[in-house]
């Protein structure tokens, strides 16, 4: 759920061209960039089947708190994400270094962090 997404970004951000101005022709199809877009966002959308549930599988106890603390921490990168992808996008031009590079480092990071850490045992303090 996390590396498909990273290579259609790394598809996307190899097809953008680095500055484009508006009237611009796109050097491919249109097709294409949705088509990618499309398959990022599905496979983005996979991630999130086990997420509330997995709570509840920790620690049913606790559920309620653990869905808190993740929901908070899952807000402060879409409020911050946004005004450095303008940053970005304001010194470099590009999107792809704007918004596809740094979306693939972060959803292989998430991959390695979920890879290394992931469980959904009943953990002995829930």
């Amino acid at each position: 759920a996390f590396l498909i997404p990273a290579s259609a970004n790394l598809a996307l951000a190899v097809a953008t061209p680095s500055s484009l101005s508006p009237g611009d022709p796109l050097p491919h199809s249109l097709a294409l960039y949705v088509s990618l877009l499309a398959l990022a966002f599905a496979a983005t959308s996979c991630s999130r089947a086990g997420l509330y549930c997995n709570h509840q599988d920790l620690s049913p106890r606790y559920a309620s708190v653990l869905l808190g603390i993740t929901n908070t921490a899952g807000a402060f990168p879409g409020l911050l994400g946004v005004w450095i992808t303008g940053v970005l996008l304001d010194n470099t031009g590009s999107w792809a270094y704007a918004l596809f590079l740094p979306t693939i480092f972060f959803q292989i990071f998430g991959a390695a962090i979920y890879f290394k850490f992931a469980s959904g045992e009943k953990q002995s303090w829930g």
